[in-house]
């Protein structure tokens, strides 16, 4: 296996419920991803809302509270791709 990135995540996660039932867990991601042996890194930020007994409805309920109080984007790429598209975008303005 070849190594093709480095990706350090500082995770602070929240337990969502409603009338003593748990919704939810949200998670607020700090990630640094860096080349192997390279001063070039990126920093990013994502937020997840993973269900545990919630519907979809309490999910986008959940989306849409966060939404109201801070600028959000949904994603659907993983923290691995996003860091590969961030770097390479950070490479192409350094050349």
């Amino acid at each position: 296996l070849k190594e093709k990135l480095e990706l350090s995540t500082i995770r602070k996660r929240f337990l969502i419920s409603q009338n003593q039932n748990e919704l939810a867990i949200l998670s607020f991601d700090q990630v640094s991803a860096n080349y192997p042996k390279s001063k070039q890194s990126v920093d990013f930020e994502e937020i997840e809302i993973e269900a545990i007994k919630g519907s979809d409805e309490d999910l986008h309920t959940i989306a849409e509270t966060l939404m109201q109080l801070i600028s959000l984007s949904p994603n659907s790429t993983n923290k691995l791709e996003r860091a590969e598209v961030l770097l390479q975008l950070s490479d192409s303005f350094q050349s």
